[in-house]
């Protein structure tokens, strides 16, 4: 009987993991838009939950970079409303990614106000206004302790 030699079991497993994670890979790339290399990136951290874990929040591809507009409009094709609780806290998150980006780590509820209204503001549904989204993200995100 042969026996595979450790780096051949390595490359194995690591082929076979790829292979599992196609359909991870192949929803990122093909029906969200994402580049092949985000698509790696997040079914290696997601694996075979990649599927369920971005159907259940698009927004989490902020932290792979990313822009907000971007995830808005993957969940805006999933069926994401605007006042989306989701939504509205991956808001707050990508103003304060921007406000630490400037060097600085605190922000305070005024801080966040214009560049809330600013990222909120591809809104296509007219029955909730810009002002009540910045307000329900800022409550939401008091909520959570944020």
């Amino acid at each position: 009987m042969q026996m595979l030699s450790k780096d051949t079991a390595q490359r194995a497993v690591d082929a076979w993991r790829t292979y599992v994670n196609l359909d991870g890979l192949r929803h990122c790339n093909m029906i969200l838009g994402l580049d092949v290399s985000t698509s790696l990136r997040v079914t290696g951290l997601y694996q075979q939950d990649t599927i369920d874990k971005l159907a259940e929040d698009p927004y989490r591809l902020l932290a792979f970079g990313l822009t907000f507009k971007d995830c808005d409009l993957i969940a805006k094709r999933q069926g994401f409303f605007s006042d989306s609780p989701v939504r509205l806290a991956a808001a707050v998150e990508a103003v304060l990614y921007k406000i630490l980006e400037s060097g600085s780590t605190v922000a305070t509820q005024e801080a966040l106000m214009k560049p809330l209204r600013h990222i909120l503001d591809v809104c296509d549904d007219n029955t909730i206004n810009k002002d009540e989204l910045v307000s329900l993200a800022l409550q939401n995100g008091e909520d959570s302790g944020h």
